[in-house]
């Protein structure tokens, strides 16, 4: 798991050209004036999907990891509360999801406070729960980068 300010992207574009896209997409995309949506960057190995919701209470939210996509959460606007676990750590409650991309997991006690223009990275070995309300329920605008595992 990568957990960072925007500003200090450059530090992880070794990580593979596609996280290197994905992360320049984010620091150079005005999304206050990007609707909701997906947004094909490099077609199915690349793309970003632009969600406005409000969090939730921990007791409703899920703890998931992916198989076939990396992901990259970035907080356009708000902040909310993210769980993580080392898969290893994890308890599945649910098998994976080919069609979906997800297992779920019983869930954890481990969360951190993920500020606007702050991102995590998110690999298939990283159980993680988004969408948690730090105090109470706010409005957020998340852009989550979904990058092709190879």
């Amino acid at each position: 798991m990568v957990y960072d300010k925007i500003e200090n992207a450059e530090k992880y574009y070794p990580l593979g050209s596609l996280i290197e896209k994905g992360l320049r997409y984010l620091q150079s995309t005005n999304f206050s004036k990007i609707e909701d949506g997906t947004y094909e960057i490099v077609g199915k190995h690349l793309f970003a999907i632009v969600s406005s919701y409000m969090t939730k209470n921990i007791s409703d939210t899920v703890w998931e990891s992916h198989k076939k996509y990396i992901d990259i959460q970035f907080m356009a606007n708000g902040n909310e509360k993210m769980g993580h676990l080392n898969i290893q750590d994890a308890e599945i409650t649910q098998k994976y999801n080919a069609e979906k991309d997800f297992v779920l997991y019983k869930p954890g006690n481990n969360y951190f406070d993920v500020k606007q223009n702050e991102f995590t990275i998110f690999f298939p070995w990283d159980v993680h729960s988004p969408g948690n309300l730090i105090q109470d329920t706010r409005e957020v605008k998340k852009v989550v980068v979904k990058v092709k595992v190879d």
